[in-house]
């Protein structure tokens, strides 16, 4: 090689460990954000909150009302407060940016996503309510329905009930 190919190749490999830097930084946060995900709900005011409403929301999704159900909307609306007191705190909820998804990044947006991922028996159904409840931005929208079909091949659904996270 000559001088100019190999600072050519130096380059390459420059940009590659920068990049590289960069996308484990991103991992780190996704981690970090993997092994606090709603650590809030085991506060004290949380705590109390979830021990009353969800039973509630238990009772109605075994007597197979869904999320959009209107069943889980009167839910929603009995519980306004401690369901706001919750999702307004985390960055993974449009709620913490007034309904208002094209204030999240795409870490949040992430979180967002594997949380409707576990929380919905269907993700697609759910990305489709909830853009339309949130508003979402049809471009966004589709990104997350291509993350989903992604979120299935790496966490099929029904592998997804079994795992867990462990910090150690």
């Amino acid at each position: 090689m000559n001088c100019e190919e190999i600072q050519v190749v130096q380059s390459i490999y420059e940009h590659q460990q920068k990049v590289g830097a960069v996308m484990l930084k991103v991992i780190n946060e996704l981690i970090h954000r993997a092994l606090t995900h709603d650590a809030s709900k085991f506060t004290t005011q949380q705590l109390r909150d979830n021990l009353v409403t969800l039973p509630d929301k238990w009772k109605i999704q075994e007597a197979g009302h869904g999320y959009h159900s209107p069943e889980q909307g009167e839910h929603r609306k009995r519980f306004a407060q401690e369901i706001h007191r919750h999702r307004s705190a985390h960055p993974h909820h449009p709620e913490h940016f007034g309904n208002d998804v094209n204030k999240m990044n795409l870490i949040d947006l992430m979180e967002m996503l594997c949380d409707w991922y576990v929380a919905s028996p269907d993700i697609d159904q759910s990305i489709h309510e909830n853009s339309r409840d949130y508003k979402i931005d049809p471009h966004i929208s589709q990104i997350l329905k291509n993350t989903a079909r992604k979120l299935k091949e790496i966490v099929p659904i029904e592998e997804e009930e079994s795992i867990t996270v462990s910090n150690s």
